[in-house]
């Protein structure tokens, strides 16, 4: 599971490298949350466009970014990731649903760790991962600077 951050190339070289050593396939998922799926604000009549040329706009972008993602790895993985693009209300949920309709043995996805309250108090994506997924994880962290 990708965030199409920087984080997400470590996250395809983690699980690269582990499909190599196991002979698997690997496919790379990232769920989002369009703007078309937001509730309108009734109080100040903000609405999401919900013209389809932006919609249309908004998936090619998406795409593309997950092509570069793919391209950009598979330069220097022996494994070719299958991309996945999925929109759900809740992205954690729309993951843990791919991983258990393709019967993973082992969920990829980076950890940020928890940057607002919000996340300290409710939990991270990564912890809602971890605990609702059904097979093994491997949780990436980001890569820490080499002092010089």
């Amino acid at each position: 599971a990708v965030d199409l951050t920087d984080l997400s190339q470590q996250v395809l070289e983690a699980a690269a490298k582990l499909a190599v050593d196991e002979e698997a396939s690997m496919k790379v998922i990232h769920a989002h949350y369009p703007p078309w799926m937001h509730p309108t604000n009734v109080l100040y009549d903000l609405k999401p466009s919900q013209d389809e040329d932006f919609q249309e706009q908004y998936q090619e972008i998406l795409d593309e970014q997950m092509a570069h993602l793919v391209r950009a790895s598979s330069q220097f993985l022996p494994v070719t990731p299958e991309p996945e693009v999925v929109e759900h209300v809740n992205p954690v949920s729309a993951v843990l649903s791919a991983v258990h309709a393709s019967n993973a043995d082992l969920l990829t996805f980076g950890s940020h760790g928890p940057s607002s309250l919000k996340e300290r108090v409710l939990g991270t994506t990564a912890e809602r991962l971890l605990l609702g997924s059904h097979c093994s994880v491997l949780a990436v962290p980001p890569a820490v600077p080499l002092l010089t």
